[in-house]
């Protein structure tokens, strides 16, 4: 078994932490994965608040907070109970919600662009951070996605 988190800077006396835990059965074969969500932590009063419960993946892109996750361990899960694409602005209110229900990963963030692959679809679209709109969109097997070589940032 094991649990993965990742924190991210917001700045303005802010994180952001997210994660999932997963277990394993007597194979080696994944059983559960289980999201930690997306929670927003002041770090002058140590306060947190759930942002949304599904994610389990984050990045930072021009000032938003962005938030992705699947609901399950099997890469065939057919379910509407993934996570989408989130987005939130630094203090923690929902700026949009893109591919609502679809199990959607993050492949890099620049210049105010994510570049998000909903797996069903089979398409990677390059979404506007700041409207939630795609920009961009090709159609491309998982073997054949890019990689961005860009620094992520402080948000803001």
């Amino acid at each position: 078994d094991s649990r993965v988190r990742d924190v991210r800077w917001l700045g303005e006396r802010a994180i952001a932490v997210t994660g999932e835990d997963r277990r394993y059965g007597a194979h080696g074969q994944l059983r559960l994965v289980r999201a930690l969500g997306v929670w927003r932590i002041d770090t002058e009063s140590w306060s947190a608040s759930l942002l949304a419960r599904r994610p389990s993946s984050i990045a930072l892109a021009a000032g938003r907070l962005l938030a992705v996750g699947r609901f399950g361990p099997g890469w065939d899960h057919r379910g509407k109970r993934d996570a989408g694409l989130l987005a939130f602005d630094p203090s923690g209110r929902r700026a949009f919600r893109s591919f609502a229900g679809e199990d959607v990963s993050i492949y890099g963030v620049h210049a105010g662009r994510a570049y998000a692959w909903v797996r069903r679809t089979r398409t990677l679209h390059t979404v506007d951070v700041t409207s939630g709109q795609t920009l961009h969109r090709q159609t491309v097997g998982p073997a054949r996605l890019p990689w961005l070589l860009v620094p992520e940032g402080p948000l803001g």
